[in-house]
């Protein structure tokens, strides 16, 4: 994007020079941000990079100093500056260089131009590290650089510092800064920029700095003189008007006189502040900590151990931070507050806190979206039980898409994986997530039947929720091509009842307990064709039914498949339709070979 025409000096002559600066500006932009990409994906001696390099000091070199070196300096007020000349801000908001250097809190860079390519690879790199470090922390953190390659030095701003003016460049001669003063982009040559100037992003950060001091130092004199600037601009106070009256016929003894109020007293100071907040001219400026900041002390407060009154009111503040929108440095927090919690291996603590940060945002998916991957990329086997339970409520609250299951975690298992011992601490801790009190499961969490769910179903069906969960589980199992025989046995079982509950565990672990499904199918079956009315046995499911017979023990399935061949209901009218007998001979044969074959091996059929 070009600067605003309306910025520019009037005239062809002065179009073409603002579209040349910007041009400039959008050259040395662009060869910092192409360096730092090329230095994210190929190492300091590859010909990518090397190439990077050598274009960056070609863009560089008209700027740079007589020996060969260049200063990037950032001002208070948040713009960026090359050897004193200010980039368009319009630029310098799109490139990558820009919030690298502020999330650092750089104040500014000096570079030689010479620089080794190792050197240069190793300080974006380090500087890459650090804006990490300082995204994920909690807490108000000061940046720490180890040792810089030879040829760079990188200056820190402190906290709280009212900084150098954004215009000043480090170290240079003067005719030579004269010369770069002259380049200056048009948004900046306004008169009020040309003198150097401290320029602070929050103008009261020096001013509470100074009552921070004097009032832990309690010098009368320094609060006193700070209480006449907070007041010097402000109109007195109204004197009252008084009645007159007439001159009383005896004046009275004259009194002492009044001695002068003190200078300074706490209570007149207190009071005067208060007035103050309503009327100082601050416009939209904002005297308090940024947002981030703000919700970084709150995670501080609201995640302390020992309880407080403190500790409630943070947690109800930090409600309602949450209920807005998080930026992603919120949401950097927020993932390392969820992560230090894990760590910590304490399921009573993850289950009393987490719920503290997923709850608000119940109504922001994309940030739930992003916290839950990245807990389960991280995380260890105790960690991922620890998350289990909150991943499992959010799924089934329908705030996060099931694909999310799939994940793996550091131990190579998938999100939801389950060991058969932790089953039932896991459901006792479940039980307590709110998405159990719901009068209905999400029916994406059933259709279709995934692996990687299995273990929430198989909790779900020893839950409160089971003849809900077993009602979906049952269409959900009918619809996902199961072999006929298990298919005809859920067709006659009907509605699902807790009884059937081990039958539905067996089908979906079907590849893992093929035998027990056997048996325990075999078992079902019997007691459904049993108890079939005799209206009911012409259906085309209970040949396929009698089918989950050939593996059961021999006794009652024998005797169950003698009834269906041979029963009458008249001499000459069998009760089973032929479908069922035909399937029943079939079977009784086939079982008469498997048991002899059996026995001559000398095994248990």
């Amino acid at each position: 994007m070009l600067p605003d025409r309306e910025a520019l000096p009037a005239g062809p002559a002065g179009e073409d020079a603002g579209l040349a600066i910007a041009s400039r500006d959008e050259d040395l932009l662009y060869a910092w941000d192409r360096l730092l990409a090329i230095a994210a994906l190929y190492p300091p001696d590859n010909t990518r990079f090397r190439g990077s390099l050598d274009a960056w000091r070609e863009t560089l070199r008209p700027l740079a100093r007589s020996d060969g070196s260049l200063c990037v300096e950032i001002g208070r007020d948040g713009r960026l500056a090359c050897e004193g000349r200010v980039l368009a801000p319009a630029r310098v908001v799109q490139s990558r260089f820009y919030p690298l250097l502020l999330g650092i809190g750089v104040e500014h860079v000096l570079i030689s131009l010479a620089i080794a390519p190792a050197a240069m690879h190793r300080l974006l790199v380090i500087l890459r590290d650090a804006q990490r470090t300082a995204e994920r922390s909690i807490g108000f953190q000061h940046a720490e650089l180890p040792a810089l390659p030879a040829g760079v030095t990188v200056a820190l701003r402190s906290f709280g510092s009212p900084g150098e003016t954004l215009l000043r460049a480090a170290d240079g001669d003067p005719a030579h800064e004269q010369q770069r003063g002259a380049e200056l982009s048009p948004e900046v040559t306004a008169p009020e920029h040309a003198v150097p100037a401290p320029v602070l992003s929050n103008p009261h950060v020096g001013l509470q700095g100074e009552t921070i001091h004097a009032l832990e130092d309690r010098l009368t004199e320094n609060v006193t003189a700070l209480y006449r600037s907070l007041t010097q601009d402000l109109a007195p106070d109204p004197v009252p008007a008084t009645e007159p009256s007439a001159p009383p016929v005896a004046a009275p003894a004259p009194k002492a006189a009044t001695p002068p109020p003190l200078p300074f007293d706490a209570d007149s100071f207190q009071a005067r502040l208060g007035r103050l907040e309503g009327e100082l001219p601050l416009g939209a400026e904002q005297l308090g900590p940024s947002q981030a900041e703000w919700l970084a002390f709150l995670l501080q407060q609201a995640l302390a151990p020992e309880e407080s009154d403190a500790r409630e009111r943070a947690r109800v503040d930090l409600a309602a931070q949450l209920a807005q929108p998080v930026g992603l440095q919120g949401l950097q927090m927020l993932l390392s507050a969820g992560e230090q919690l894990l760590a910590g291996g304490d399921a009573d603590a993850v289950d009393a806190q987490l719920p503290l940060l997923l709850a608000p945002l119940a109504k922001q998916a994309p940030a739930l979206q992003s916290l839950f991957p990245a807990w389960v990329d991280g995380a260890s086997a105790v960690a991922r039980e620890m998350l289990w339970p909150h991943l499992a409520d959010a799924l089934l609250g329908g705030l996060v898409p099931v694909s999310l299951a799939q994940l793996r975690s550091a131990d190579g298992e998938t999100a939801l994986a389950l060991a058969e011992e932790d089953r039932p601490r896991l459901l006792a801790r479940l039980e307590q997530r709110p998405s159990l009190l719901d009068a209905s499961l999400p029916a994406a969490i059933f259709r279709p039947l995934r692996p990687e769910l299995r273990p929430l179903l198989l909790l779900l069906l020893l839950s409160s929720r089971s003849v809900i969960a077993g009602a979906q589980l049952h269409a959900a199992l009918r619809e996902s091509g199961l072999p006929p025989p298990f298919a005809a046995l859920l067709t006659l079982l009907g509605d699902f009842k807790p009884s059937h509950r081990e039958l539905y565990r067996l089908l979906l672990r079907a590849d893992e307990e093929g035998a027990a499904l056997a048996r325990e199918a075999a078992g079902h079956a019997i007691g459904v064709l049993q108890r079939l009315p005799r209206a009911e046995r012409g259906r085309p499911e209970v040949a396929d039914c009698l089918l989950t017979l050939e593996a059961a023990p021999a006794g009652e399935a024998d005797a169950l498949l003698d009834r269906v061949t041979l029963d009458r209901r008249l001499p000459f009218w069998p009760a089973w339709p032929r479908a069922a007998r035909r399937q029943a001979s079939t079977l009784k044969g086939r079982r008469r070979r498997h048991f002899a074959a059996a026995r001559r091996e000398g095994r248990q059929p």
